[in-house]
């Protein structure tokens, strides 16, 4: 843990944020890795100067009353879906600014009321998402030393298969198949992982993210955001360990996508790769 706290403290002069919520929102944004805040003028502020490599610290409201987990910003987006509990039971979006995070160190739950490190006594405030201040800062990693365990390793990847890899295999597919081919293609804030267009300056018609790692939440908003835009057919690429989480946000949160989406698993993508391959090498060999 020492020596994640130094790489804390050091990387690229990261600015460091207290995140205050309760316990509920808590342990979904924890496991879908992402939070949000309300789009309100001192917040927005906030968020705006959010940026990746921030340090986030979890505080937990009530009756916890302290912080339980460490992470880091990795990307902001704009959330048009009821994503927590309370935005669920209203059905409309509370908290539509939007961060995915990196959890570099967490408390377990069942032990949030015991372990949870109180931070009144140094002096950091905890009304809303508050940056620490510099000089505090050195005094909180020391604090946190003292109840968070190492971080847990992130679970090994399937094979040797990377998000860079299918990325390029989805293109190659799509040129094979005579389509216009792009990845990181923007819609509004976001980027789609590739996409296949019939012609130049047309809008796509297939749109591919691929889930590997990081948040399933964020790749599905976006497919369902090229859906409601372009009314593109949309795919999932991913491993078999997703399907679980899958299926349950296509059958809440994202039901009106359930029947649109399709689901493609990697070993798909290189197999099709495959046989492409040799048909494209048939026909030239036959000149057909």
């Amino acid at each position: 843990m020492n020596g994640q706290m130094e790489r804390m403290a050091t990387y690229h002069n990261p600015r460091h944020w207290v995140l205050p919520g309760d316990p509920n929102n808590w342990l979904l944004g924890i496991e879908r890795k992402i939070w949000g805040l309300r789009d309100k003028p001192q917040l927005h502020k906030a968020w705006d100067n959010l940026q990746p490599g921030d340090f986030l610290y979890f505080y937990v409201t009530r009756p916890i009353s302290g912080i339980v987990g460490i992470g880091r910003v990795l990307a902001k987006f704009i959330g048009d879906d009821p994503l927590w509990p309370d935005e669920v039971q209203a059905r409309r979006v509370i908290y539509p600014l939007r961060f995915e995070m990196e959890i570099t160190a967490l408390i377990k739950p069942e032990e949030w009321a015991t372990n949870a490190l109180k931070v009144q006594q140094l002096g950091i405030g905890v009304m809303r998402i508050t940056e620490v201040n510099p000089q505090k800062v050195p005094l909180l990693l020391e604090a946190l030393k003292q109840v968070l365990g190492p971080p847990q390793p992130p679970p090994p990847s399937e094979g040797q298969r990377t998000h860079a890899k299918i990325q390029e295999l989805l293109m190659e597919i799509g040129k094979m198949k005579g389509y216009v081919v792009e990845k990181e293609y923007p819609i509004d804030t976001e980027r789609l992982d590739v996409v296949w267009k019939r012609v130049e300056k047309g809008v796509p018609f297939c749109a591919f993210e691929i889930q590997i790692g990081g948040e399933i939440y964020r790749a599905l908003g976006k497919l369902k955001h090229a859906f409601d835009t372009w009314n593109s057919n949309i795919y999932l690429v991913t491993e078999r360990k997703w399907d679980k989480k899958l299926d349950e946000l296509l059958s809440g949160t994202f039901h009106e996508i359930q029947n649109r989406l399709k689901r493609i698993y990697l070993e798909d993508v290189e197999a099709l790769t495959r046989a492409l391959k040799q048909l494209r090498e048939i026909e030239e060999k036959l000149g057909i």
